[in-house]
């Protein structure tokens, strides 16, 4: 074939702008198929920085949000924990004012009762979450209640508590330090389980000022389990508002994040077939030029 001046060139040209746009197409496909609009940090000079910290802060957010939700769960059973002791004070509270003021109090049948309610109670302190024990301080892995053999009498956590004398406490953030409140060696909880153990003495001995002693430990008791709840609940919905702060931060970040480094499919989707025209185009182009003949070039 013979060519023009010029014709190899503008060949060379061409071909040199197909092979642009077919490597543009390539890695618009690398795009939409892997979802990310950069591959290498050499490609983001201006952004590295930002993305690394970005990225960083990601990850943190993420590993306190997974933590403040276990820690939620866990400020949640003790609540509940918390609530069925009140049911308990309020119960023996009850008891004690009925078997005072009823003349046939003495003949009243509390030593079962009384018994279950002191088992309960120490069932409610050993209750666990995600096989730990909520009411042990940092001795997780220990129940914190041991019930002796004889009821107790005095308001004295030695005489049960098993825990350690260590209150717990969580990150909530990087900043951000939560203690939890309650312990099973509380002076509410010597304080109830003294007022069970007395009540049944004094019952049986039918000894009316160490009633009334134990009614005065219940409403101490009551008036201490209903303080520790309230702690609880201010617990929580401070781990809560932390964790939404979090959450809300992590919502921007990833909106950054993605922002630099996250294909956006309709751009992307658009140049990809614009190119595919473009290099169709040029095919067809080059076809139809390498069927002139010589005759078609002097015309």
């Amino acid at each position: 074939m013979t060519n023009r001046i010029g014709d190899f060139s503008h060949h060379a040209r061409l071909s040199d702008l197909m092979g642009q746009t077919r490597a543009r197409v390539r890695d618009l496909e690398i795009d939409v198929a892997t979802g990310k609009d950069i591959r290498r940090f050499s490609e983001i000079p201006q952004d590295t920085g930002l993305l690394l910290r970005t990225r960083a802060q990601l990850s943190g957010n993420a590993q306190f949000v997974v933590q403040n939700e276990r820690l939620t769960d866990q400020l949640q059973a003790m609540d509940g924990a918390l609530g069925d002791v009140v049911t308990i004070a309020e119960r023996l509270r009850t008891l004690l004012v009925q078997r005072l003021n009823d003349p046939t109090g003495r003949d009243m049948p509390l030593e079962v009762e009384l018994a279950g309610m002191t088992e309960q109670v120490a069932a409610q302190l050993n209750f666990t979450s995600d096989g730990r024990y909520l009411f042990s301080g940092t001795a997780t892995d220990r129940r914190p209640v041991q019930l002796p053999a004889g009821p107790i009498t005095s308001a004295d956590p030695s005489l049960y508590y098993q825990g350690d004398a260590i209150d717990r406490t969580a990150w909530l953030d990087a900043q951000v330090e939560l203690v939890l409140p309650a312990r099973a060696d509380d002076p509410a909880f010597a304080d109830l389980l003294a007022a069970l153990g007395s009540t049944l003495a004094a019952h049986a001995a039918n000894d009316r000022p160490a009633l009334e002693a134990a009614l005065a430990g219940a409403d101490r008791a009551l008036s201490g389990v209903l303080a520790l709840r309230s702690s609880v609940g201010a617990a929580a919905a401070r781990v809560l508002d932390v964790t939404e702060g979090q959450r809300a931060a992590s919502d921007y970040l990833d909106e950054t994040r993605s922002r630099i480094e996250d294909t956006d499919m309709a751009l992307a989707m658009t140049r990809m077939a614009q190119d595919k025209v473009t290099i169709e185009a040029s095919y067809l182009i080059v076809s139809q030029i390498s069927r002139l003949s010589l005759a078609d070039y002097l015309r």
